[in-house]
């Protein structure tokens, strides 16, 4: 959960495996933990979207940013986020045409 307080916003699955997703947090630890949040209400579904986005509750937002601070890894987490959206624009001005 603090590791996915890096959005502000709504998020992707994709995203939540960027920001959470590493050598201690597998993947499908990623989508039991997201489903969990979304079970105890903690993580909302956007339903009016073309694709599926969630986002945390404002006040669970604002605690699991604390303690994602307080861990020490807010800076590997932007880290990540900034190399998947780096990655994400290369690979759409990759297919663009000249």
């Amino acid at each position: 959960m603090r590791r996915l307080s890096i959005f502000p916003g709504s998020f992707t699955i994709e995203n939540a495996f960027t920001a959470a997703a590493d050598a201690e947090i597998a993947g499908v630890a990623v989508t039991h933990s997201l489903a969990s949040l979304v079970s105890k209400c903690l993580v909302t579904i956007d339903a009016d979207t073309t694709d599926m986005r969630y986002r945390l509750l404002g006040t669970t937002r604002a605690y699991a940013l604390e303690k994602l601070i307080e861990s020490g890894e807010l800076k590997v987490v932007e880290q990540r986020i900034s190399g998947f959206r780096r990655d994400r624009f290369a690979f759409n001005r990759a297919k663009q045409p000249a």
